[in-house]
């Protein structure tokens, strides 16, 4: 179909669409920007610098094991102090 046949279906097709593109610029850039904040936010979890989560949870774990030898160190020692109190207040 040859629209030059047709002047005013022409410009109203042209004002239809160019108004349907204007509507979507906006929301267009918006998302654009979206996108371009979440590339920034991004977090190469890959990298060599990253210790990542094998690592960090090795760590964990490690430290996890040295918090409980000093509170069972610190559980000993409360419980040799309490038997040596209750030992000593027995010869008394």
């Amino acid at each position: 179909m040859d629209l030059a046949q047709y002047p005013q279906l022409r410009e109203e097709m042209e004002r239809i669409v160019t108004q349907h593109i204007r509507d979507r610029e906006s929301r267009t850039k918006t998302q654009v920007l979206l996108l371009i904040d979440i590339e920034l936010a991004y977090m190469n979890t890959n990298h060599e610098d990253f210790i990542g989560f094998a690592n960090a949870q090795q760590r964990s774990s490690q430290m996890n094991k040295k918090k409980a030898a000093g509170n069972q160190e610190m559980f000993l020692l409360v419980t040799s102090l309490r038997g040596v109190q209750s030992l000593s207040s027995c010869k008394t």
